[in-house]
């Protein structure tokens, strides 16, 4: 395809500064929405090559609109690099970043959402996780809000849950849950209250709260293009 041709579709900004990319170039209707994308071609389906962006807006349940949004680059039709997937309505906004190795999840992994308006800009609700992975599961800190309810915990090396976890629960009973791992084996889970100080033995409830959060709210937004890798659906190793 030559430059010109680009041009006149709009697409000469989606080729990648370096690395491959495929020898054909698609532009338009994707999915109810429009997307632009590189392949090559194989005697059974295109092979993605290169980078993609992908976009639609629809009208759910209301006159409300809403609009989704993916972009990233595939490597030999699966995702490497950083992605972003975004769903954005008037009053209400959510982002997903991941990296990703040849359809692997390696990186970053961060989630935040926006709900509600101030004068200032997106402030108001927000939820927010953070973390890295490694090889497909995540490694090391994880850290977040959801609203006003704050939590943070650790993964040992192969994804499990270790040591102490610590979440402060206001929207529910004023408390403080702390939950003791080690390699994803159960030490001791506890919540005490603010009012009273008291201590009360619990079931494990950070974890459970987090792995709903990523399935409910991230792994719906990578749905947006699932296509290229195995859609973690935020299950820890316990």
């Amino acid at each position: 395809m030559n430059g010109f041709i680009e041009r006149l579709i709009g697409t000469n900004n989606m080729r990648p500064k370096s690395g491959k990319y495929g020898n054909h170039c698609y532009s338009g209707r994707y999915h109810g929405g429009r997307v632009t994308y590189y392949y090559d071609d194989s005697e059974i389906e295109r092979i993605y090559q290169g980078k993609y962006r992908y976009s639609r807006k629809s009208y759910e349940g209301s006159l409300e609109k809403t609009t989704i949004r993916a972009c990233g680059n595939f490597d030999e039709d699966l995702k490497s690099g950083r992605w972003k997937y975004q769903s954005k309505r008037k009053r209400e906004k959510k982002v997903l970043i991941i990296d990703y190795e040849r359809g692997i999840y390696n990186g970053v992994y961060i989630y935040k959402s926006w709900k509600g308006m101030t004068f200032l800009g997106w402030k108001k609700r927000s939820k927010r996780l953070s973390m890295r992975m490694h090889n497909g599961h995540p490694i090391g800190e994880i850290k977040g809000n959801l609203g006003r309810d704050k939590f943070k915990g650790n993964f040992d090396e192969e994804g499990n849950p270790h040591g102490l976890w610590v979440m402060d629960i206001k929207t529910d009973g004023n408390k403080t849950c702390y939950e003791e791992w080690e390699h994803g084996d159960r030490k001791e889970f506890y919540s005490i209250s603010r009012h009273s100080g008291n201590r009360i033995e619990s079931d494990p409830k950070i974890t459970v709260i987090i792995e709903n959060f990523i399935y409910r709210e991230c792994t719906n937004l990578e749905r947006i293009e699932p296509k290229g890798c195995a859609l973690w659906k935020g299950n820890f190793k316990i």
